[in-house]
């Protein structure tokens, strides 16, 4: 009788392991599901991107696609010894979010490299997106602030916080409908 109900236990706990969530990244939206704004570009695409951007991102490891639990959608890291990214993209594989890094613990980052992603990265999310001279100087001067700052460009918010470790982040602004 014992050895039944050990077995039984076993097996339950065997069996309970079925239907588990699984971390490979969620599925597209369903057609009950109503699709939320993103920008035009896929997570692998932007990935790509920011590699091709050079300093501190060129030589930054990434990590597989884990699941965003805030959106069901994913997000890939880029890690560096001089900097980082995020790239948040809902469930049908469409870029959300961008966050760029420059600086890590004891390694103070530079504003440069940001200021020269902005405008192609704002592109390639945004196509036909440009960023004015004026708007380069407003992201510009935020870069210098410890606050966080957020201007909305050519349909992008786009938050800077300087410091030490800076950063930018091009995201759907707060509001927008999906196309």
């Amino acid at each position: 009788m014992r050895t039944f109900a050990i077995g039984s236990t076993l097996a339950a706990l065997l069996l309970g392991g079925c239907g588990a969530p699984s971390d490979t990244p969620s599925a597209a939206p369903t057609s009950t599901e109503p699709a939320l704004p993103a920008f035009a570009a896929t997570g692998d695409t932007v990935v790509r991107m920011i590699q091709s951007f050079g300093a501190p991102w060129n030589d930054a490891q990434t990590s597989d696609p884990m699941v965003d639990t805030k959106t069901g959608g994913t997000v890939r890291v880029l890690n560096g010894t001089d900097g980082s990214a995020q790239i948040f993209s809902r469930r049908d594989g469409k870029v959300w979010q961008v966050k760029l890094v420059t600086g890590a613990p004891k390694n103070c980052g530079s504003s440069a490299p940001l200021l020269a992603a902005l405008p192609e990265l704002a592109a390639q999310l945004k196509p036909g997106a440009t960023i004015a001279e004026e708007e380069r100087n407003q992201v510009s001067d935020g870069l210098l602030t410890l606050g966080r700052k957020t201007l909305t460009i050519a349909g992008i918010a786009v938050t800077t916080q300087g410091g030490c470790t800076q950063w930018l982040t091009l995201a759907v602004p707060e509001g927008a409908t999906a196309s």
